[in-house]
């Protein structure tokens, strides 16, 4: 069992503290405190918590009473950052793009290339498959041979090209987004689902400073 002490040490560590503390913060006040700082920084934060409870709890979870208020805190404060200009978070339509998986994108890079030599690629990896059973060295080379030039037309292919850029585009823009200081209007209410669970999230936690329910 973790010492509670050690608890509150990493909580109120600067380079750790992501949690508001105290009756007289309200949820302003500690949005405001991540004015400047950027979500890289606080899903980073938030992988050094999950770590932290889970060195405490296992698979558990986060426990109970405070721990676990503390919990569901960080990640309502990681659900309510952790999106884009249109409010859009990872796993919502939109936030990663993902042109390449539409009929037009296809069509303007030559899929149908891409997707022949996919389907002799499969072909060739069953015959390795079967020539390493069979334990014949003379198909297997053949096989590998066929499989290796395959895989060499397909990285390229129009296509595959096109997905790299595509993809690159999209992991660069994640990328800015991740790492661009977080300003007020950013930090501020706006309406969504995620701010009101994020204010009921900060209501069950401040319960443990003013009301002093237990831990």
């Amino acid at each position: 069992m973790v010492d509670m002490k050690d608890f509150k040490k990493f909580f109120e560590d600067d380079k750790m503290a992501l949690i508001p503390r105290g009756e007289e913060i309200t949820l302003d006040d500690f949005m405001d405190t991540l004015i400047g700082t950027t979500i890289e920084t606080i899903l980073n934060k938030r992988t050094f918590i999950g770590l932290y409870m889970g060195n405490k709890y296992g698979l558990s979870g986060a426990g109970g009473g405070k721990d676990k208020d503390v919990s569901d805190f960080v990640e309502s404060l990681v659900r309510f950052v952790n999106r884009d200009d249109q409010g859009r978070g990872p796993g919502d339509e939109g936030f990663r793009p993902r042109v390449y998986e539409t009929d037009e994108f296809k069509q303007a890079h030559n899929y149908d290339e891409y997707r022949d030599l996919d389907q002799q690629r499969r072909v060739a990896l069953k015959a390795r498959f079967m020539a390493r059973r069979e334990d014949d060295d003379v198909a297997l080379s053949n096989a590998n041979e066929l499989y290796d030039d395959l895989t060499n037309q397909i990285n390229n292919t129009q296509w595959m090209d096109a997905w790299r850029q595509a993809r690159d585009e999209e992991d660069d823009y994640i990328k800015t987004l991740h790492n661009t200081p977080l300003n007020k209007e950013k930090l501020s209410p706006d309406g969504s689902k995620q701010y009101e669970d994020l204010r009921i999230a900060f209501d069950n936690l401040q319960r443990h400073y003013v009301i002093g329910v237990p831990e």
